[in-house]
């Protein structure tokens, strides 16, 4: 499987209810930016669980799943 980040990207702006043909040039681009910044993060939050033992990586992740559900919670935007 590959995980395209282009089409994730789509689902992103769908997500957030945002559409590129209405967007400037400048807020595409800081979208974008700021999209594969969240996706750089993430990488390097999977490569940190890596180093962790199994039990304390458990852990981490539903901490930082809970973080990711009550955020989006707090906006009520649908999960897709």
């Amino acid at each position: 499987m590959k995980f395209n980040l282009e089409e994730q990207y789509q689902v992103y702006l769908q997500k957030v209810k945002l559409d590129e043909r209405k967007m400037g040039e400048v807020q595409k681009k800081e979208t974008r930016q700021a999209f594969y910044a969240g996706i750089s993060q993430a990488i390097m939050f999977s490569y940190a669980l890596t180093e962790m033992v199994e039990d304390d990586a458990a852990k981490e992740l539903d901490y930082v799943v809970k973080q990711v559900t009550d955020f989006w919670g707090l906006f009520n935007i649908n999960e897709n």
